[in-house]
């Protein structure tokens, strides 16, 4: 950090938010922290009553903090999320779609082991109770008639069909694994429509 003049700015990456008064109409940052000063930033930072500005002293081995978090954004966005601005080095995704959050944890720990950035996310564990919930909509979804086809939960999914109005399917729910009681579901699923389906 490195305490310069202002006129002097130009080009340099700014250590603080800047902020402007404007008594009775606005007060609030103008430049954000990591904002590069430009010559028309200038004026205005003198109208600010900033004569000399604290920046930062960049070099090769150096990357604006606003760049990094770019570099961070592309290696977990998808095409079902979408990008905030970025804010002193911060980019918020959020995603646009409903769906299952599945996080792949080891690349998460390798990035933030590096040291001096880091990725904060929502756990990706899946609740049980929700994972139940989902195979009476998935069981929906497969038109299964429910007062002869029931669900059930043991140690490996399976199917059993006593007759064509007593068919049981059951699964397994994982919290750290919502898509296997996603993929048994539809599974078994499929057996119990053929045994609801066919002769006693």
């Amino acid at each position: 950090m490195k305490l310069i003049r202002t006129e002097d700015a130009v080009g340099h990456v700014l250590c603080h938010d800047i902020t402007q008064i404007i008594p009775g109409q606005y007060k609030g940052p103008v430049f954000r922290k990591g904002h590069v000063v430009t010559e028309e930033d200038i004026p205005v930072l003198l109208s600010c009553g900033k004569e000399s500005l604290y920046i930062f002293e960049m070099d090769e081995s150096m990357l604006h903090e606003n760049d990094a978090a770019l570099v961070l954004c592309d290696i977990c966005k998808n095409e079902y999320m979408s990008a905030s601005e970025i804010k002193e080095g911060k980019i918020e995704l959020k995603v646009e779609t409903d769906g299952l959050f599945k996080i792949k944890r080891d690349r998460l720990r390798a990035v933030n082991a590096l040291g001096e950035m880091m990725i904060a996310s929502r756990f990706g564990d899946f609740p049980v109770e929700k994972q139940r919930a989902l195979s009476d909509y998935l069981m929906q979804v497969l038109t299964i008639d429910r007062d002869h086809c029931s669900i059930a939960e043991t140690e490996h999914p399976f199917t059993m069909g006593f007759n064509r109005d007593d068919v049981r399917i059951t699964t397994h729910y994982h919290a750290d694994d919502p898509m296997s009681s996603f993929y048994s579901v539809m599974h078994e699923g499929g057996h119990a429509l053929y045994e609801l389906n066919t002769g006693d």
